[in-house]
């Protein structure tokens, strides 16, 4: 898991308990956080299996260096659900494009829609699209290193612009 997930899922277990000494971690301690992360939080389904898979990666690490003799997720079951990415319709798309060209929202507004546009345009994550700038362009072909896995593989991703993305910029 990434260092942001690991720094996000241990400040909710600092939340949930302040201190906890690993011997504390049962299985009925998981059982509280998971409920803990549904209900206070509203942590849907796959956040919380993704928190708790983080706090797992810590609890072998310390069954490994024998500061734990069991784990309290041996019986416990991850859970996880299906999800299906949701997209605009092409009218949606165009509707927006509209009210965009419209210029009836307020600046700030305007700029965001911008932005999401773009990223409908291109599909580059907010993560990519945060960290392009004018140097990554070359004619109508933006490229760049993408932020998600510039650690995995150092790729460099080359995306052909169409007109509209132009337009955008």
């Amino acid at each position: 898991s990434s260092a942001i997930q690991q720094t996000t899922s241990l400040g909710k277990l600092r939340k949930f308990r302040k201190e906890i000494l690993m011997a504390e971690m049962d299985e009925k301690f998981i059982r509280e956080f998971e409920l803990y992360l549904k209900n206070t939080l509203k942590n849907n389904t796959n956040t919380v299996h993704n928190t708790l898979k983080t706090i797992r990666t810590y609890v072998n690490r310390a069954i490994r260096m024998e500061l734990m003799s069991v784990s309290p997720f041996k019986y416990y079951k991850l859970k996880k659900t299906d999800t299906y990415p949701e997209f605009l319709s092409a009218d949606e798309l165009d509707g927006l494009f509209v009210l965009y060209r419209s210029g009836y929202l307020p600046k700030r507004y305007q700029d965001v829609l911008r932005w999401f546009l773009f990223a409908c345009c291109t599909g580059l994550r907010i993560s990519d699209l945060r960290s392009v700038k004018f140097e990554n362009l070359s004619g109508n072909i933006l490229q760049f290193k993408p932020k998600k896995t510039e650690n995995v593989n150092g790729k460099r991703i080359e995306v052909p612009l169409t007109k509209k993305a132009m337009a955008l910029i």
